[in-house]
């Protein structure tokens, strides 16, 4: 049986205005939308109205969802990019540690620290190799030969996979792709984790910016990487926001430097987070940032 009725697009601008929701221009609210959809424009006006009564808050408005709509759009955007030089340095990272001691020697148990996993982990690898497109394959599997050198095997696995075989390192190699970041190897993997996490909602599209994630990320102790320091001294005021899509920026804008000294992704991301819509009843803090984010060590070094 159906618990809530269909509404056509002017059905459900009648409810937002019936629930209080103030609508300036009703022809733009209609493209809108025809063009997104009411449901999923509902996670965006979610903290806009009172839970209980299912009311708008007095001055809410059709234009405030969009912009926040529109400004995690641009954000999806700029986090799937700097995620993906992100995946494709550490394919070329684990290849080239593990590719040292032999091209195969990925097959071996023995090669890891943790013999009993890489059965699991081989299971998974050999599921994503015999789906893989790529046209590097096409010879190998005609002459039933998919075996591959782990320079190539790395850019079959899905990051999932690859986080994987890199906590199956041991330690010195994981050691030597960590101390790039100047941070310790049990640091690098949950940041992976938490990339990873924050990658697959980037992919499906899905709403960010004042979501929390399954996987916190670790930090580093306090003066070990000075940019970080606001941060933490900012997380132990609040410590829900390690969850929260800010502790991830600042991950992320600290890796993109490290992997390329000319990466403009920082100060693209800067401006951006400069652009957050004006409303009172949206609030950059929800992001985990606090109100001074701007003088943390990531961006003072950038022009203005």
């Amino acid at each position: 049986m159906d618990k809530k009725p269909f509404l056509t697009y002017e059905q459900q601008i009648a409810r937002l205005i019936e629930r209080g929701m103030k609508i300036n221009d009703h022809e733009r609210a209609l493209a809108v939308l025809n063009r997104v959809g009411f449901y999923r424009l509902g996670c965006y006006w979610f903290d806009m109205r009172d839970l209980h009564s299912k009311k708008f808050y007095k001055g809410a408005t059709f234009e405030d969802v969009l912009a926040i709509y529109e400004f995690d759009k641009k954000l999806r955007s700029l986090l799937f990019s700097a995620i993906e030089d992100i995946e494709i340095y550490f394919r070329n990272a684990v290849a080239h540690h593990l590719g040292q001691s032999g091209a195969y020697q990925y097959l071996t148990p023995e090669k890891f620290y943790d013999p009993s996993k890489h059965s699991k982990w081989m299971a998974k690898y050999q599921i994503e190799l015999q789906k893989s497109k790529e046209s590097f394959l096409k010879k190998s599997k005609e002459n039933d030969l998919p075996i591959l050198e782990i320079w190539a095997a790395t850019q079959i696995m899905s990051f999932g996979t690859l986080q994987f075989l890199l906590k199956m390192m041991v330690g010195s190699d994981q050691d030597e792709i960590a101390k790039v970041f100047k941070i310790e190897n049990k640091i690098l993997i949950s940041w992976l984790g938490a990339i990873n996490d924050l990658r697959n909602g980037t992919a499906h599209f899905g709403y960010l910016w004042n979501r929390s994630f399954k996987f916190p990320p670790k930090f580093p102790n306090k003066g070990l990487i000075p940019s970080f320091d606001d941060l933490l001294n900012s997380l132990q005021e609040n410590q829900k926001n390690r969850t929260k899509l800010y502790s991830m920026i600042c991950i992320i804008a600290h890796m993109s430097e490290v992997i390329d000294k000319d990466s403009v992704w920082p100060a693209s991301l800067c401006q951006h987070l400069a652009k957050f819509p004006n409303s009172p009843h949206l609030k950059i803090t929800a992001m985990g940032a606090p109100n001074n984010w701007k003088s943390h060590g990531f961006w003072r070094h950038l022009p203005p």
